[in-house]
């Protein structure tokens, strides 16, 4: 008994009526917390272990894919395939800005190092960034009491006003 972790400490995502939303939140103790598991997938077929160990549970905690595409002096950021794992507790997401290159100029919106509220859209443009300069950005979810629930995965992002074009070759 001694192992075991009751539900009111596994910190689940909504685990009352009507939800019953029992994966894990990113900031659950059962996180990377079981010795030895036998099994490959979780309740939702995500592979296990994730990071370095295998969640307690059933659910097995996945951070969100993170996608970016880069213009001229703009990164746009995408999220969203997952975001359904959280349901009963999206009340809003903040883009955070971990990181900006050295002589990189920080986003018009959110400052190097802080974080925005973008409510609940599930993306977000960075305008008047340096073309061709890393920017590490990270995506939070967070419910109505303003707990965290989830994140994305970190991208390395970057602007760009370059161009690939590719020949059409016919044959």
């Amino acid at each position: 008994m001694s192992s075991m972790q009751s539900a009111p400490f596994a910190n689940f995502v909504a685990p009352n009526a009507p939800y019953y939303n029992y994966r894990l939140r990113v900031t659950s103790p059962a996180r990377d917390a079981a010795n030895s598991v036998s099994i490959n997938h979780d309740a939702d077929l995500q592979p296990r272990p994730y990071a370095n160990k295998s969640d307690y549970g059933a659910d097995e905690y996945h951070a969100l894919p993170l996608t970016f595409i880069p213009g001229n002096a703009t990164i746009q950021l995408q999220w969203g395939p997952g975001t359904h794992l959280f349901q009963g507790a999206v009340n809003s997401y903040r883009v955070r800005l971990i990181s900006c290159a050295s002589g990189a100029n920080p986003p018009n919106q959110v400052g190097c190092g802080s974080s925005v509220s973008v409510g609940l859209n599930t993306s977000f443009t960075a305008t008047g960034v340096t073309n061709l300069l890393p920017y590490k950005f990270r995506v939070e979810i967070y419910d109505a009491s303003n707990n965290l629930v989830a994140t994305t995965e970190e991208v390395n992002a970057f602007a760009t006003s370059l161009r690939a074009l590719f020949p059409i070759v016919r044959r």
